[in-house]
Protein backbone atom coordinates (compact mmCIF):
# COMPACT_ATOMS: atom_id res chain seq x y z
CA UNK A 1 0.00 0.00 0.00
CA UNK A 2 2.78 2.30 1.25
CA UNK A 3 4.64 2.20 -2.39
CA UNK A 4 1.33 2.89 -4.60
CA UNK A 5 1.62 6.39 -2.68
CA UNK A 6 3.91 9.07 -4.78
CA UNK A 7 7.18 10.46 -3.20
CA UNK A 8 5.55 13.77 -2.84
CA UNK A 9 1.79 12.76 -1.56
CA UNK A 10 4.64 11.08 1.20
CA UNK A 11 6.75 13.75 2.17
CA UNK A 12 3.95 16.61 2.52
CA UNK A 13 1.77 14.37 4.63
CA UNK A 14 4.48 13.33 6.83
CA UNK A 15 6.09 16.87 7.31
CA UNK A 16 2.72 17.83 7.97
CA UNK A 17 1.62 15.60 10.79
CA UNK A 18 5.17 16.47 12.17
CA UNK A 19 4.23 20.73 11.80
CA UNK A 20 0.82 19.83 13.60
CA UNK A 21 2.80 18.03 16.09
CA UNK A 22 5.14 20.43 16.85
CA UNK A 23 2.35 23.57 16.55
CA UNK A 24 0.43 21.87 19.57
CA UNK A 25 3.50 21.58 21.87
CA UNK A 26 4.69 24.89 20.77
CA UNK A 27 1.42 26.16 21.69
CA UNK A 28 1.10 24.77 25.04
CA UNK A 29 4.45 26.21 25.88
CA UNK A 30 3.91 29.69 25.26
CA UNK A 31 1.00 29.53 28.13
CA UNK A 32 -1.80 29.58 26.23
CA UNK A 33 -2.37 33.11 25.38
CA UNK A 34 -5.42 33.71 23.00
CA UNK A 35 -2.80 35.45 20.20
CA UNK A 36 -0.76 31.81 20.35
CA UNK A 37 -4.05 29.91 20.35
CA UNK A 38 -5.37 31.83 16.88
CA UNK A 39 -1.95 31.50 15.36
CA UNK A 40 -1.81 28.09 16.42
CA UNK A 41 -5.07 27.16 14.47
CA UNK A 42 -4.24 29.33 10.99
CA UNK A 43 -1.04 27.12 11.48
CA UNK A 44 -2.83 23.85 11.51
CA UNK A 45 -5.61 24.94 9.52
CA UNK A 46 -3.02 25.41 6.22
CA UNK A 47 -1.10 22.54 7.38
CA UNK A 48 -3.57 20.52 7.15
CA UNK A 49 -4.02 20.96 3.22
CA UNK A 50 -0.79 18.63 2.90
CA UNK A 51 -2.48 16.27 5.83
CA UNK A 52 -5.60 15.71 4.10
CA UNK A 53 -3.88 15.18 0.29
CA UNK A 54 -1.71 12.08 2.28
CA UNK A 55 -5.07 10.56 4.39
CA UNK A 56 -6.98 10.57 0.60
CA UNK A 57 -3.78 9.02 -1.10
CA UNK A 58 -3.91 6.39 1.17
CA UNK A 59 -7.61 5.77 1.21
CA UNK A 60 -7.87 5.54 -2.34
CA UNK A 61 -5.73 2.62 -2.95
CA UNK A 62 -7.44 -0.36 -3.40
CA UNK A 63 -7.54 -2.92 -0.48
CA UNK A 64 -5.80 -6.26 -1.29
CA UNK A 65 -8.77 -8.65 -1.59
CA UNK A 66 -8.15 -11.29 1.19
CA UNK A 67 -10.58 -13.69 0.24
CA UNK A 68 -9.03 -16.76 -1.37
CA UNK A 69 -9.45 -18.12 -5.01
CA UNK A 70 -12.47 -20.83 -3.63
CA UNK A 71 -14.79 -18.31 -1.43
CA UNK A 72 -14.23 -15.85 -4.50
CA UNK A 73 -15.25 -17.95 -7.07
CA UNK A 74 -18.05 -19.94 -4.35
CA UNK A 75 -19.22 -16.06 -4.36
CA UNK A 76 -19.52 -15.36 -7.55
CA UNK A 77 -21.37 -18.76 -8.83
CA UNK A 78 -23.66 -18.67 -5.49
CA UNK A 79 -24.47 -15.10 -6.62
CA UNK A 80 -25.44 -16.38 -10.20
CA UNK A 81 -27.51 -19.29 -9.15
CA UNK A 82 -29.56 -16.92 -7.07
CA UNK A 83 -29.90 -13.91 -9.75
CA UNK A 84 -31.51 -17.37 -12.03
CA UNK A 85 -32.75 -19.44 -9.37
CA UNK A 86 -36.20 -19.45 -11.62
CA UNK A 87 -34.31 -21.72 -13.81
CA UNK A 88 -30.85 -23.16 -12.19
CA UNK A 89 -30.70 -25.23 -9.63
CA UNK A 90 -27.03 -26.99 -8.20
CA UNK A 91 -27.09 -30.37 -8.90
CA UNK A 92 -25.26 -33.50 -6.43
CA UNK A 93 -21.79 -33.28 -6.01
CA UNK A 94 -20.31 -36.32 -8.71
CA UNK A 95 -17.03 -37.13 -6.68
CA UNK A 96 -16.45 -39.97 -9.18
CA UNK A 97 -15.62 -37.16 -11.80
CA UNK A 98 -14.52 -34.47 -9.20
CA UNK A 99 -17.09 -32.19 -11.00
CA UNK A 100 -19.99 -30.40 -10.01
CA UNK A 101 -22.82 -28.78 -11.44
CA UNK A 102 -26.11 -27.24 -12.08
CA UNK A 103 -29.34 -28.28 -13.78
CA UNK A 104 -31.93 -26.05 -15.88
CA UNK A 105 -35.70 -26.37 -15.56
CA UNK A 106 -37.23 -27.72 -18.45
CA UNK A 107 -40.16 -26.21 -18.27
CA UNK A 108 -39.44 -22.69 -20.02
CA UNK A 109 -42.38 -21.13 -18.53
CA UNK A 110 -40.57 -21.21 -15.47
CA UNK A 111 -38.77 -18.06 -16.35
CA UNK A 112 -41.82 -16.17 -15.64
CA UNK A 113 -42.76 -17.16 -12.23
CA UNK A 114 -41.00 -16.24 -9.18
CA UNK A 115 -41.95 -19.53 -7.57
CA UNK A 116 -41.31 -22.33 -10.51
CA UNK A 117 -44.43 -25.08 -10.72
CA UNK A 118 -42.48 -28.05 -12.06
CA UNK A 119 -39.10 -29.65 -10.53
CA UNK A 120 -38.68 -31.77 -13.66
CA UNK A 121 -34.92 -30.28 -14.11
CA UNK A 122 -32.40 -31.21 -16.66
CA UNK A 123 -28.29 -31.61 -16.61
CA UNK A 124 -27.23 -27.71 -17.66
CA UNK A 125 -23.46 -27.73 -16.99
CA UNK A 126 -20.73 -29.76 -15.45
CA UNK A 127 -17.00 -28.31 -14.12
CA UNK A 128 -14.51 -28.78 -11.93
CA UNK A 129 -14.79 -28.82 -8.30
CA UNK A 130 -14.42 -25.45 -6.59
CA UNK A 131 -10.11 -26.11 -5.78
CA UNK A 132 -7.77 -23.86 -6.93
CA UNK A 133 -5.46 -26.29 -8.40
CA UNK A 134 -8.14 -27.32 -10.44
CA UNK A 135 -8.56 -24.05 -11.71
CA UNK A 136 -5.50 -22.40 -11.86
CA UNK A 137 -3.60 -24.65 -14.50
CA UNK A 138 -3.78 -23.95 -18.33
CA UNK A 139 -7.21 -25.66 -20.29
CA UNK A 140 -9.50 -25.89 -17.64
CA UNK A 141 -12.83 -27.78 -19.22
CA UNK A 142 -16.46 -27.00 -18.55
CA UNK A 143 -19.19 -28.93 -20.16
CA UNK A 144 -23.05 -28.49 -21.47
CA UNK A 145 -25.55 -30.76 -21.52
CA UNK A 146 -28.26 -30.63 -24.29
CA UNK A 147 -31.50 -32.79 -23.42
CA UNK A 148 -34.42 -33.27 -25.32
CA UNK A 149 -36.85 -32.18 -22.38
CA UNK A 150 -35.25 -28.19 -22.69
CA UNK A 151 -35.55 -28.23 -26.59
CA UNK A 152 -38.12 -30.66 -28.36
CA UNK A 153 -40.48 -30.72 -25.21
CA UNK A 154 -42.82 -33.74 -25.18
CA UNK A 155 -42.65 -34.29 -28.33
CA UNK A 156 -42.44 -37.80 -29.88
CA UNK A 157 -39.10 -37.64 -32.09
CA UNK A 158 -36.63 -40.55 -33.45
CA UNK A 159 -32.93 -40.80 -32.55
CA UNK A 160 -32.08 -39.42 -35.87
CA UNK A 161 -33.95 -35.75 -35.94
CA UNK A 162 -32.97 -35.70 -32.19
CA UNK A 163 -29.81 -36.26 -33.08
CA UNK A 164 -30.25 -33.69 -36.05
CA UNK A 165 -31.76 -31.09 -33.92
CA UNK A 166 -28.95 -31.74 -31.40
CA UNK A 167 -26.10 -31.06 -34.04
CA UNK A 168 -27.91 -27.75 -35.29
CA UNK A 169 -27.78 -26.44 -31.91
CA UNK A 170 -23.91 -27.18 -31.03
CA UNK A 171 -23.41 -25.25 -34.60
CA UNK A 172 -25.36 -22.62 -33.22
CA UNK A 173 -24.67 -22.95 -29.59
CA UNK A 174 -20.76 -22.84 -30.33
CA UNK A 175 -19.95 -20.48 -32.77
CA UNK A 176 -21.86 -17.94 -30.37
CA UNK A 177 -19.73 -18.78 -27.65
CA UNK A 178 -16.72 -18.88 -30.03
CA UNK A 179 -17.85 -15.01 -31.29
CA UNK A 180 -18.61 -13.72 -27.85
CA UNK A 181 -16.06 -14.97 -25.98
CA UNK A 182 -12.74 -15.58 -28.63
CA UNK A 183 -10.28 -13.92 -26.35
CA UNK A 184 -11.67 -15.87 -22.84
CA UNK A 185 -12.94 -19.66 -24.55
CA UNK A 186 -13.38 -21.80 -27.22
CA UNK A 187 -16.10 -24.37 -27.41
CA UNK A 188 -16.50 -27.48 -29.54
CA UNK A 189 -19.20 -30.49 -29.14
CA UNK A 190 -20.63 -33.64 -30.54
CA UNK A 191 -23.51 -35.63 -29.64
CA UNK A 192 -25.67 -33.98 -27.10
CA UNK A 193 -22.14 -32.31 -25.14
CA UNK A 194 -20.44 -28.78 -25.73
CA UNK A 195 -17.22 -28.65 -24.05
CA UNK A 196 -15.90 -24.90 -23.32
CA UNK A 197 -12.01 -25.35 -22.94
CA UNK A 198 -10.85 -21.69 -21.61
CA UNK A 199 -7.52 -20.31 -22.88
CA UNK A 200 -5.91 -19.29 -19.90
CA UNK A 201 -6.14 -20.53 -16.52
CA UNK A 202 -8.83 -18.92 -13.99
CA UNK A 203 -7.42 -16.94 -11.29
CA UNK A 204 -8.13 -13.21 -10.94
CA UNK A 205 -11.32 -11.55 -10.01
CA UNK A 206 -11.78 -10.74 -14.17
CA UNK A 207 -11.37 -14.33 -15.00
CA UNK A 208 -13.78 -14.88 -12.56
CA UNK A 209 -15.94 -12.20 -13.92
CA UNK A 210 -15.34 -14.08 -17.57
CA UNK A 211 -16.38 -17.18 -16.47
CA UNK A 212 -19.70 -15.90 -14.68
CA UNK A 213 -20.20 -14.18 -18.56
CA UNK A 214 -19.80 -17.16 -20.34
CA UNK A 215 -22.51 -18.99 -17.83
CA UNK A 216 -24.59 -16.33 -18.79
CA UNK A 217 -24.18 -16.20 -22.17
CA UNK A 218 -24.97 -19.59 -22.64
CA UNK A 219 -27.90 -19.71 -20.09
CA UNK A 220 -29.30 -17.15 -22.78
CA UNK A 221 -28.75 -19.57 -25.52
CA UNK A 222 -30.50 -22.33 -24.05
CA UNK A 223 -33.52 -19.74 -23.16
CA UNK A 224 -33.52 -18.41 -27.00
CA UNK A 225 -33.53 -21.84 -27.91
CA UNK A 226 -35.65 -24.15 -25.75
CA UNK A 227 -38.54 -25.74 -27.06
CA UNK A 228 -37.66 -25.50 -30.58
CA UNK A 229 -40.74 -26.86 -32.90
CA UNK A 230 -38.39 -29.81 -34.79
CA UNK A 231 -39.70 -28.40 -38.28
CA UNK A 232 -38.79 -24.92 -37.53
CA UNK A 233 -35.16 -25.59 -37.00
CA UNK A 234 -33.43 -24.36 -39.81
CA UNK A 235 -30.38 -26.36 -41.78
CA UNK A 236 -27.32 -25.31 -40.62
CA UNK A 237 -26.24 -22.63 -42.93
CA UNK A 238 -22.82 -22.47 -45.10
CA UNK A 239 -22.23 -19.34 -42.60
CA UNK A 240 -22.59 -20.73 -39.75
CA UNK A 241 -20.53 -24.10 -41.08
CA UNK A 242 -17.46 -20.72 -42.23
CA UNK A 243 -17.92 -18.94 -38.47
Amino acid sequence: MWNKIDNETKIGGLFGIIAIIAIIFETFDSALDSTAIWAAIKDISSTMVAVMVFIIAIRSIPRKNKKSFEERLKDALNTWESQNSNMIVKSTDDHKTNKFGYSMRTDLNDFFRPFPLTKNVGWFVRMPFIEEENYRKEKVKIEFHLNKGTFIGTKAIDKNELASSFNTLIHLFTGFINKKHKDFAFASGKGDTIVVEFLDPIVTDQDIDGFISLLNSMLQAYLVAGNIVINKINPISKEVEED
